[in-house]
């Protein structure tokens, strides 16, 4: 099982150079640094790590998308700081649906297996090698927001990837 987790520590921001090293074989000076890192987790953004036991097999970090005076660079949305650049090893192949969003007090619902994954206080949320997780909801079962119809955003697996996923994903990476 993948473990996703917040990084904070140089050491760990290390390890997100020397994998951008070996994913992308980018010449050093277009490798996002260390310096880099630790700004953006200083500033309001988040570098995250995903874990195979110890081994980190990719990251990804967002940052705050804010204008001078407070008001958000995006239009419509509210401020929130915005995914830029992910980067993860071929054989893990989990993919993330557009506007999908993981958090550990959101839970997971694996439709295809029959599963909520949930992060506890002992294990962070950990999704599945190879699932394909999209932007879903849930009704609300009770109170005003049952009456009112309201539902609330949910992840949930949808499948776990197949010779279809891949043909999409390698579509989408040739387009970018």
């Amino acid at each position: 099982m993948i473990e996703i987790r917040q990084l904070f520590q140089q050491s760990e921001f290390v390890e997100v150079v020397r994998l951008q090293k070996t994913i992308w074989s980018f010449p050093d000076v277009e490798l996002l640094p260390v310096r880099f890192l630790v700004v953006v987790s200083r500033v309001g953004g988040h570098v995250f790590g995903a874990f195979d036991g110890s081994e980190m097999i990719g990251f990804c970090f967002a940052i705050p998308g804010i204008k001078p005076g407070g008001r958000s660079y995006r239009r419509y949305r509210p401020s929130w700081p915005r995914l830029r650049n992910r980067c993860c090893k071929n054989r893990y192949r989990a993919v993330l649906g557009t506007g999908t969003i993981l958090n550990r007090s959101t839970p997971v619902y694996d439709v295809a297996r029959g599963a909520v994954l949930t992060a506890t206080e002992e294990q962070p949320l950990v999704i599945p090698e190879k699932a394909v997780v999209v932007a879903g909801s849930r009704p609300i079962s009770r109170g005003r927001g049952k009456e009112w119809g309201l539902s609330l955003y949910a992840p949930v697996i949808v499948k776990y990837r197949d010779a279809k996923t891949d043909l999409r994903t390698q579509l989408e990476d040739l387009l970018r």
